[in-house]
């Protein structure tokens, strides 16, 4: 027998209004036997307040469960949806497409009688991207903007990461207060301006300041009038609050908490105000019953505050410094530290240095450590998002990780003089005549984009990069002779920089032709600045590994070659000893350091010159030793071909190391048990012939044939100069105390050097953001004011315990994450902790499936939701192109509808 399922509405109630006010969400599933069938329409009262609380892993469906609710609001009949309002503050910037049909799933639709129809909402874009949305054709009705007058000092300091008591925070309040006393609306200007005026507060501290409030004027979402809230809480309308424009910015989060939290406040409070009004009349005409007429319409709209808050959230960091371990980070950071970490740009497909602009202390957390092929190590917690080829995903469902094939620098001022004096050795020179320095590149002009800011970063200026055409006619000693046609790239420096660097004793004209000696400062300096003149030399006159033509996982040795006048053998044999020292120095050996016979070429003058050969040492131990502690600056291809080779070396290593494990393991077993090869096999889940040749024929580990080769392992994981490992293992380990860091505009860095995500929740946990007041209020004292709040979160096991405990309605779509689903059990009623796994590992393997736990009843119902009738725009984008032929069907099955 079916019958209608109410959500959140009691029996009382149910019995006085019926389904009048109610949205249809989706058909209940009913189990009998092995059968499973969709049976029982479900509803989900929207007359009274609630709280709604949408969880589910990525791509289960919460956004469109939220689309969905908004949609039915709208769908109300006039005299109910004019006493309502919603309003969707859009993060991830998805629900523009409400304004167009679902003719994608009208075969769906018509078996669950639903007409593919648009809503006409209303989007609201940020003042600063308004106008250039309304240029590209995107979607959107009307700008929106924030007066500062309604932005508290608390906000500020939030918004800033300083804290409200600080010199800073001081000096923030202040001002604040004293244009809020005014009663009249200001611009961000006028705060500027009453900043610079200030002479109470310490010039520095009044200098951060100002860069702060400069930087949020930027965000270009503040202005004296600001949008009215009367605009956007419009009766019966769905209102969609665009926010997704500042996810690359850098803030990004702290704007979206701050515009969420004043929304939230100023609805709160101005429902407040109304909601006396309408209780007095509400009492004075049921006193007047039979002489008043009872109004229909509420003097203002209930409100349904939407929320798609599913974002992402974390041991040596990459940072401009060098590597530091994060708790030291964590304990010597303050707001004004100047330290930058290095990070990934999704946008640019890069990575730079990027500032730290937030610092966590998380409290002892459980901890897993991921090995991956390469052996390489990371430990995390759990949950804690890592990179993958799909995005961020939670450490312990990731099946691969990211790690950067190209890195920026060192930015300390040694090692930046040390990379640019590698560099004027190779492709770079000092000219005595005209006093100049140069520095050329081969074929990436970003190359020079680099050294430039290594210039810049020492206090030395450069010229802009010039560019030409060049063809060169290279003579061998030995006959030969070639044309090479290329564009060459340059930057010149003046006599401050020739000056700088002919004071260190670098070699002043030509190379060839002038006695090269590395000088004694260098010879004595640490590895470090070794190893990065190095790098900056093989970057320019060394060679990266190469594929070997006999074997595909072979290679061709590290090489670097110079030439010297035949006049100046002594002198370049003397240099060339001088390479191998340092070389040998940083624990890389060399096999050959010596004159190349028949290797030199013959001059424009007639003279001979001489080709002097650095070869390192070839075997897999000792070129893995050189990528890791030296490897190629100022040269792209070479940098990304050589850290390519290395991870492809370390996976051969890894590979070879766990072999050899099981070799071990195999003689054990055999000694011990006298089994054969089949029974050991069995038990070390590897094939019978690997024991056979270990067993009986004494056989040692070598690399298994079906390893692939270097091209073919680099092009299955490369990606965007991004390779992906594939993750071998997870171990459990003791819990330890955790930290982590927010990272501007990228929110991610490199740690062990793995690309790992930082996360914001807009009601977090732990900690605070600009909105965290604002929605707990809400959720504790919403239902008096009539005002309803739906939170959509990948991880319910990190969100304000408040949100758990407060929902009425929580909607679980599939969760995978263990700690989600023990968050789901621990902190919701009694009721539903009951039977909770089993009913989601009982939901089918299909999107939009969710446990609907409805408190008003104490009832747990397993639901299909409803297709929705606008365009859901929170899909996965797809490799494959949609067909012509899909739509045209789509389009053709609306007008049999």
């Amino acid at each position: 027998m079916v019958f209608d399922v109410v959500i959140g509405r009691s029996k009382k109630d149910l019995e006085k209004y019926g389904k009048e006010g109610t949205i249809l969400m989706g058909k209940q599933y009913i189990k009998m036997g092995q059968t499973t069938s969709l049976s029982n329409p479900v509803y989900l009262d929207v007359a009274g307040s609630h709280v709604v609380f949408i969880v589910g892993k990525r791509g289960s469906g919460k956004s469109y469960s939220l689309g969905a609710i908004a949609e039915g609001i709208a769908d109300l009949p006039q005299e109910i949806k004019q006493n309502l309002s919603i309003i969707l503050l859009d993060t991830m910037g998805i629900y523009w497409t409400m304004k167009y049909p679902n003719f994608q799933d009208a075969e769906l639709l018509k078996q669950w009688g639903i007409e593919a129809k648009p809503l006409d909402v209303k989007i609201y874009t940020p003042t600063g991207f308004y106008y250039q949305y309304k240029e590209q054709g995107i979607p959107t009705d009307f700008p929106f903007s924030i007066r500062p007058l309604d932005v508290n000092p608390e906000d500020w300091c939030t918004v800033f990461s300083i804290d409200q008591n600080s010199a800073e925070g001081v000096l923030i309040t202040r001002i604040v207060q004293e244009l809020g006393r005014k009663k009249t609306s200001y611009s961000l200007d006028t705060l500027l301006d009453a900043v610079h005026q200030d002479t109470e507060s310490d010039p520095i501290v009044n200098h951060i300041v100002l860069n702060e409030f400069k930087k949020a004027k930027g965000w270009e979402i503040f202005s004296a009038e600001g949008t009215p809230l009367k605009d956007i809480v419009a009766r019966g309308q769905v209102t969609v609050l665009d926010v997704s424009p500042y996810a690359t910015m850098g803030s990004g989060w702290d704007i979206k908490a701050l515009v969420v939290g004043l929304i939230a406040r100023t609805l709160f409070n101005q429902r407040m105000l109304t909601r006396k009004t309408e209780e007095f009349k509400t009492v004075d005409a049921a006193m007047h019953y039979f002489s008043k007429e009872v109004e229909e319409k509420l003097d203002e709209p209930l409100v349904w505050l939407g929320i798609d808050e599913c974002l992402p959230y974390s041991s040596s960091i990459t940072t401009s410094r060098g590597k530091i371990k994060i708790g030291q980070i964590i304990n010597q950071w303050m707001p004004t530290t100047q330290l930058k970490v290095l990070g990934y740009d999704l946008s640019q497909k890069k990575v730079g240095f990027f500032p730290i602009t937030k610092v966590y202390k998380k409290g002892v957390k459980n901890i897993i450590e991921l090995t991956t092929e390469t052996g390489r190590k990371i430990k995390c917690t759990p949950e804690h998002k890592i990179l993958t080829a799909d995005g961020f995903k939670e450490a312990q469902i990731a099946e691969e990780i990211g790690t950067p094939l190209q890195l920026n620098y060192s930015q300390e001022r040694k090692h930046i003089v040390a990379r640019l004096v590698g560099h004027l050795y190779g492709d770079g020179w000092l000219s005595a005549n005209q006093k100049q320095a140069g520095f050329s590149g081969k074929r990436y002009p970003e190359d020079l984009e680099i050294i430039r800011g290594d210039l810049h970063t020492i206090g030395l200026s450069s010229s802009k990069i010039y560019s030409r055409k060049t063809v060169s006619t290279i003579k061998a000693v030995s006959g030969k002779e070639a044309i090479v046609e290329g564009t060459s790239h340059s930057v010149g420096a003046g006599t401050k920089v020739f000056n700088f660097f002919s004071e260190l004793s670098i070699p002043i004209g030509s190379k060839t032709n002038t006695k090269v000696l590395i000088p004694k400062w260098l010879m004595g300096a640490s590895k470090l600045e070794k190893a990065e003149f190095l790098a900056a030399l093989f970057g320019a006159d060394g060679v990266a590994p190469s594929q070997s033509k006999k074997w595909g996982g072979d290679f061709n040795a590290i090489r670097l070659t110079f030439n010297k006048a035949s006049t100046l053998r002594s002198n370049g044999e003397q240099y060339a000893r001088q390479i191998k020292f340092l070389l040998e120095d940083i624990g890389v050996k060399v096999s050959n350091a010596s004159e190349r016979k028949n290797g030199g070429n013959l001059r424009k003058d007639g003279t001979a010159s001489i080709k002097f050969q650095i070869t390192l040492a070839k075997n897999v131990e000792n070129t893995i030793k050189f990528l890791e502690t030296v490897g190629y600056r100022y040269c792209t291809e070479k940098e990304i071909k050589g850290n390519k080779w290395l991870l492809y070396l370390k996976a051969r290593q890894h590979t070879l190391k766990e072999r050899e494990q099981l070799r071990l393991k195999a003689l054990k077993i055999r000694k011990e048990t006298g089994w054969g090869k089949i029974k050991i096999a069995r038990k070390l889940g590897i094939q019978a012939w690997q024991v056979r040749d270990w067993i009986y024929h004494g056989r040692g580990t070598k690399l298994c044939w079906s390893f692939s080769d270097f091209d073919v392992w680099n092009e299955s994981r490369v990606k965007n100069n991004i390779l992906y490992e594939n993750i071998l293992s997870k171990i459990k380990k003791k819990a330890e105390p955790v930290f982590d860091i927010s990272v501007d505009k990228v929110h991610n860095f490199v740690a062990d050097g793995f690309i790992v995500h930082n996360c914001h929740e807009l009601l977090p946990k732990e900690g605070k953001t600009a909105a965290t007041n604002a929605l707990i209020t809400i959720l504790r004292e919403g239902r008096q004011p009539g005002i309803s709040l739906i939170l959509a979160s990948q991880q319910p096991g990190k969100i304000h315990t408040d949100v758990l405990t407060q929902a009425d309605t929580v909607i679980a779509h599939r969760l995978t994450a263990r700690m989600d689903v023990d968050a789901l059990g621990m902190l919701t009623q009694s009721y539903m902790r009951h039977g909770l796994e089993q009913e989601i590992d009982f939901l089918p393997r299909v999107q939009g499936a969710a446990v609907i736990f409805d408190d008003a009843n104490e009832r747990i119902f397993p639901v299909q939701m409803r297709p929705r009738f606008t365009w859901h725009g929170g899909g996965s984008p797809f490799a494959i192109p949609e067909k012509k032929e899909f739509f045209k069907k789509g389009l053709e099955k609306l007008k049999e509808l």
